[in-house]
């Protein structure tokens, strides 16, 4: 059993619906997505368009789990910031970072506990043998770890881009794709 337990938003589901496929092809995987509802659809879009790819249990093998709180985008519609863009130059970069968990994570801290808590209980109600996470999926990392779990980190952004800031002197092993 593998739950892929993530955000809702295309750019960041994309990675857990090709991993979710690539299960399912397979054939012997039982998998289980916990995500905001609205992904819900997503998960059925793709289930339906490739069919044909999955043996006939497949529908048996997969199962979503809604997780309570508002999403990424729900909160960026309620607080009306979009991420972490600053104006140019060293004062803008300040004024940046002084907002920077409020512009990417604006949970309030009932609704971080809720989801927190939600995850927890996915995860308990499974049992996973494996844990998939979206890097970015903090509560989910949180639910994970308090759980006793070890979870695979999964992202959408390019290894270069996590490293770039860490090695500044390793450029030969981050500047040139591989």
């Amino acid at each position: 059993q593998s739950p892929l337990p993530g955000h809702s938003e295309h750019g960041q589901t994309n990675i857990i619906l090709a991993i979710t496929h690539e299960l399912l092809v397979q054939g012997d995987v039982e998998v289980h997505i916990g995500s905001f509802p609205v992904l819900e659809r997503r998960v059925e879009k793709l289930l339906a368009d490739n069919a044909p790819a999955y043996d006939e249990s497949f529908r048996s093998r997969i199962h979503f789990h809604p997780v309570r709180g508002p999403s990424n985008t729900d909160v960026f519609i309620r607080t009306g910031k979009r991420g972490a863009f600053h104006p140019p130059g060293y004062h803008g970069a300040v004024l940046g970072f002084q907002s920077l968990c409020e512009d990417i994570w604006g949970w309030t801290e009932e609704e971080y506990v809720d989801i927190y808590e939600s995850r927890v209980e996915i995860i308990q109600d499974v049992k996973p043998s494996t844990i998939a996470i979206d890097f970015f999926f903090l509560q989910g990392r949180d639910a994970a770890y308090n759980t006793g779990h070890t979870a695979i980190l999964i992202n959408t952004t390019s290894l270069s881009h996590i490293v770039l800031g860490m090695q500044p002197n390793s450029a030969a092993l981050w500047k040139y794709p591989l």
